[in-house]
């Protein structure tokens, strides 16, 4: 019985290095051993492994495809979700700021400091609460002007007036 010419972990590094594309011939120069042997051992091992590896990247490939729109749906329902929560609290805190205004003396307005700096406050924050909301709309009018399917006005950065622009343009106005 002859000794083997490599040891099983020098065929294994031979057999990846074959998977990754290096020729047989350079690699029985390296390892000393014919490039017949290489063939005959390994030969059809690598032509198998080549064809799982295609085969598993063909279903990987087509995973992503099919689970990237799932994915995006996903998402946008999420940030639509959240948009419309915080134009809800926009709203909501728009309403209050408003009811804030009746404890306003309207003769004197600088003695209501405390109702001021109330309304000042759920104003800027009815604001940034509102900014989810618009940007998702400024998303929207990219996409449709990009699609061609109408030219929705420039949004302010105001999220009441473009509510406002929004729903005129959608005919809800």
């Amino acid at each position: 019985m002859s000794k083997p010419l490599l040891s099983p972990q020098q065929w294994h590094e031979l057999a990846e290095r074959l998977l990754a594309g290096e020729t047989r011939q350079a690699l029985a120069e390296e390892y000393g051993v014919a490039r017949k042997t290489i063939s005959n051992r390994l030969g059809n091992y690598a032509r198998r492994m080549q064809a799982v590896t295609e085969q598993v990247q063909a279903v990987q490939q087509e995973q992503m495809q099919t689970a990237a729109p799932a994915d995006l749906a996903s998402i946008a329902a999420h940030l639509a979700g959240a948009a419309q929560h915080s134009a809800m609290t926009a709203h909501r805190l728009a309403v209050i700021a408003h009811g804030q205004l009746a404890k306003l003396d309207e003769a004197n307005p600088l003695d209501s400091s405390e109702a001021l700096q109330a309304i000042a406050a759920l104003t800027k924050v009815a604001h940034a609460a509102g900014q989810i909301g618009l940007s998702l709309l400024k998303a929207n009018q990219v996409a449709t002007q990009a699609q061609g399917d109408g030219v929705l006005p420039a949004l302010p950065d105001d999220p009441q007036e473009a509510a406002r622009v929004y729903q005129a343009f959608m005919g809800k106005d």
